[in-house]
């Protein structure tokens, strides 16, 4: 008798809450939505990004050949030599000012004097390493070769998709917070509902007010109100099955109880009728002692009148 209420509580116990499995699956479902969404945004932000770099490099280059020519013609005279263009820091953007034979004539401080593995012609070109592209002068004597490293690329697309995945931090907790907030002023109805259930006996058999509730307790109030209208049927109709029986079963017992005290009266007057004709008997057979002395003179073969007569 005690282990039925610890089993029953730890089955209780067991059992997972509404509000938890609407917290667990309304947070996956926003966190997977997330996450699709936020790979959706880095798989196009690749594109866009290449596509904005692609540009940013066409018009460095396209901006960068005519300072290379007009420094080249004013420091050698129209001479071509190679010259090494001096800076600090690190750079983007490297560039690479050729001749028309591939020897390379000016270049950025973080390049090296090798050339490009990439031919001098106009357009874009790719290595395992960078993107470059090649622009040339009108007359094809000079070309300048502009590369930009995957790596920075890479690297702006993985600072944007952190950029996305960062509200996922704030994200999760604030809709669990607002999942529990929301979840229980959805559940009041249903608090309210059962509350009420919870009031009815065979004393209170009044319907469930259903026209506050929500459209989807409706059909739960109207089938507890069926159930609470066949439970009265049912009550009624006991109620009154049991009045008829106790009718029905004190008529007869009240017909009955006067022969039982006129048979009992009967019995009483016989039984004292009985015990006076006893007592009389006694008193005849064991008389006087002149009525024995009688008895005693007369013959032996004859017998008293009185003794003849019982």
């Amino acid at each position: 008798m005690t282990t039925t209420p610890a089993i029953s509580n730890s089955a209780a116990v067991r059992r997972p809450s509404m509000t938890r499995r609407l917290v667990i699956y309304v947070t996956g479902v926003v966190l997977l939505a997330w996450l699709f969404a936020s790979g959706l945004a880095v798989v196009a932000m690749q594109f866009e990004f290449a596509e904005i770099f692609d540009g940013a490099v066409q018009e460095t280059a396209d901006r960068l050949l005519p300072l290379a020519v007009d420094d080249l013609s004013d420091r050698n005279g129209g001479e071509m030599r190679e010259i090494s263009q001096p800076s600090s820091g690190d750079e983007y953007l490297t560039y690479q000012v050729r001749s028309a034979d591939g020897q390379v004539i000016m270049h950025s401080h973080d390049v090296s004097e090798v050339p490009y593995p990439v031919p001098l012609k106009v357009g874009f070109a790719d290595t395992p390493t960078h993107r470059i592209y090649t622009a040339s002068t009108a007359d094809g004597a000079l070309f300048i070769q502009v590369a930009d490293a995957f790596e920075n690329r890479r690297e702006a697309v993985r600072e944007a998709g952190g950029a996305l995945l960062y509200p996922l931090i704030a994200l999760v907790p604030l809709s669990i917070i607002a999942v529990i907030f929301v979840v229980s002023r959805m559940l009041r109805p249903i608090s309210g509902l059962r509350d009420e259930i919870s009031m009815k006996d065979s004393g209170n058999m009044a319907p469930v007010k259903d026209d506050r509730l929500p459209r989807e307790l409706e059909p739960i109030a109207r089938s507890v109100n069926h159930l609470l209208e066949r439970l009265r049927s049912a009550l009624d109709a006991e109620r009154e099955f049991a009045s008829n029986s106790a009718h029905e079963l004190r008529t007869p017992i009240a017909a009955r109880l006067p022969r039982r005290s006129a048979c009992r009266r009967k019995s009483r007057l016989n039984i004292a009728t009985a015990s006076t004709r006893s007592r009389r008997r006694w008193r005849i057979w064991h008389g006087s002692p002149k009525s024995s002395c009688r008895c005693r003179a007369q013959k032996p073969g004859s017998a008293s009148p009185m003794r003849r007569r019982i």
